[in-house]
């Protein structure tokens, strides 16, 4: 009876300390470090906090990203996830697999051994070269990988490269979900994620009329991973490791959910924003930049990927943020 007793005042005394420890105060101050300029006007803040520089973060809505899934493109819209202008045009297919491997080629269409015959091939960043070029299993498939894409501009700013760990948190349905830099996108926009991520986050998923205006808190670890296809288990698996060590997430209860309605903007003059950064009108459709998913190699650094100037808009979204 005594152990019994004394067991369980040693089991008391242990919870009142984890308690008291998960009760003391971190320091929430955390600061701009470099503005986006959204393509629809807004301003995208990139913060740092100050109690860890393992990783940044930008509060954002999300855009739905179709690319990956075999079912994604379809010479029949009506038949597919996502419409074809999203994959480019005759003579520029930016997201899909072409018989010559160049934009300029014709479309590869799926056959009775793919997944879905009949669709076209489309293509992500991430890749998986256990697969050849031209197979749909290759890529990261929008609805079976939670990825979020970033543009060059934040990749140049803060050196994240393909196949990074991060974690998405919407504060419109508190829910989150871990996640990997799966995806390339262009420098006229920020947030956008896969249809598997927003299902996560209890978002609309349709990639024509889903995603959501802001609310969307994106905490990136750059240099976490290593460029290469990760499964479920160890998306979650390594970005939990990451987010324990960097204390994120006492940083996500403590600091960002009791941040105050006004935060936004408030340390807007240590913002450093960079020479050829544009004013408050959207960027026009001549200087839209895009990524060639066609000469990405898994081995490559993503600093290598090919950049053009094109002329035609990717996509127009029912969510602009």
């Amino acid at each position: 009876m005594k152990n019994f007793i004394l067991f369980y005042f040693i089991l008391l005394f242990c919870v009142l300390i984890c308690l008291d420890l998960s009760a003391q105060k971190i320091d929430c101050e955390f600061e701009d470090f470099y503005t986006f300029r959204h393509k629809n006007g807004k301003n995208i803040f990139l913060k740092e906090w100050a109690e860890s520089k393992s990783f940044f973060f930008f509060e954002a809505g999300m855009t739905i990203d179709a690319d990956g899934s075999p079912r994604a493109y379809h010479p029949d819209d009506s038949k597919a996830l996502d419409d074809l202008k999203h994959a480019g045009s005759e003579g520029n297919w930016w997201a899909l697999v072409t018989d010559n491997g160049e934009k300029n080629g014709n479309p590869i269409i799926q056959t009775e051994k793919d997944p879905a015959k009949g669709y076209y091939v489309s293509m992500t960043s991430l890749n998986n070269p256990n697969y050849p070029i031209t197979s749909p299993l290759r890529y990261a498939d929008a609805e079976k990988i939670p990825y979020f894409v970033l543009n060059p501009l934040v990749m140049e700013q803060t050196g994240a490269k393909v196949g990074d760990f991060g974690y998405v948190y919407n504060e419109k349905t508190g829910k989150g979900s871990f996640a990997i830099f799966g995806d390339v996108g262009n420098n006229q926009k920020l947030g956008e994620g896969s249809i598997y991520l927003a299902k996560k986050l209890g978002i609309e998923s349709d990639a024509r009329i889903g995603g959501q205006h802001g609310k969307i808190l994106y905490i990136i670890f750059p240099f976490s991973g290593n460029g290469r296809w990760r499964s479920l288990e160890e998306i979650e698996t390594e970005t939990k490791k990451r987010m324990d060590k960097a204390f994120a997430f006492s940083f996500l209860e403590q600091c960002w959910k009791k941040r105050p309605k006004n935060l936004d903007n408030k340390k807007e003059k240590n913002t450093l924003i960079p020479e050829n950064s544009r004013d408050s009108e959207q960027i026009p459709e001549e200087n839209q930049v895009e990524i060639n998913h066609q000469n990405i190699e898994i081995e490559q650094n993503t600093e290598n990927n090919e950049v053009e100037i094109s002329p035609e808009n990717k996509e127009i979204e029912k969510v602009e943020d």
